[in-house]
């Protein structure tokens, strides 16, 4: 139930900018944090309170957050330490400093598609990502 975002401390928030930000305020300091750096203490007893439509603190969170665009709260939760972090889009992902220095991303360009990125994984080391360069996937036309 905590895991599956049911929980205000634990969610995916939209913000102004039509992005999102995940908040994972499991901790009670990651929660305090939070609380204090919004300024809304009364949210404090209000930690695992249900994330539905019924709960006022949920939707109160569900406006705060909206009245701001992702790269404020991404600046307040970095401030703060508490938990609350952008949701990338794809591209960021893959041009994120974390993704580029663990080489979590081949190219790999194919002679239908042209370039192609696809996730590196670390089952098989180096060799999986060789395979991964070098297996083309088919063309929409020839899939069921």
């Amino acid at each position: 139930e905590v895991l599956a975002g049911r929980v205000v401390c634990y969610n995916v928030y939209a913000t102004s900018d039509n992005r999102y930000v995940a908040l994972g305020a499991l901790e009670p300091k990651f929660w305090e944090a939070f609380c204090t750096a919004i300024n809304r203490p009364e949210w404090l007893s209000n930690q695992f309170s249900p994330a539905t439509c019924h709960n006022p603190v949920f939707r109160e969170m569900v406006d705060l957050f909206a009245s701001r665009d992702r790269q404020f709260w991404a600046a307040l939760g970095a401030k703060a330490d508490c938990c609350l972090t952008p949701v990338l889009a794809i591209a960021e992902v893959r041009d994120s400093d974390q993704a580029q220095d663990r080489g979590l991303v081949c190219e790999m360009t194919t002679a239908h598609w042209g370039l192609l990125y696809q996730t590196a994984t670390h089952a098989g080391g180096h060799a999986s990502r060789e395979i991964q360069r070098s297996v083309e996937p088919p063309p929409f036309d020839r899939c069921p």
